[in-house]
């Protein structure tokens, strides 16, 4: 189980709650009361291929499930200034302007809307 591996995690604490609130949402997700979101999706570098997200704003906290080369991420609404940012160690999904910067591990890049 993903909590099980927080023990070696460099802030324990933040990983088993995010590890929580991931099953909480991967459950809400596959309940068929839950509403499903549209899919949006974005334009990205060539060779960082599309980005997509829904986002489901019902949720506590507010949650975003992301699509990337394959992967697929949950994360959380975080306080941002202006525009929409989303988060989890390791991912920052912040939306402002038209445009998405996205950290996925170190891979950094700039996404547009469709």
């Amino acid at each position: 189980m993903l909590r099980d591996a927080c023990a070696q995690d460099t802030d324990p604490r933040t990983c088993v709650q995010e590890a929580y609130q991931t099953r909480l949402v991967q459950l809400a997700i596959a309940d068929p009361a839950t509403a499903t979101p549209p899919v949006l999706t974005y334009r990205c570098p060539t060779q960082d291929g599309p980005l997509t997200a829904q986002f489901y704003n019902q949720f506590d906290p507010k949650t975003a499930v992301l699509n990337w080369k394959g992967d697929q991420v949950i994360v959380f609404v975080e306080l941002s200034g202006s525009g929409a940012r989303y988060g989890r160690q390791g991912i920052e999904y912040w939306e402002h302007q038209g445009e998405v910067r996205l950290d996925f591990h170190g891979a950094t890049f700039v996404c547009r809307t469709s």
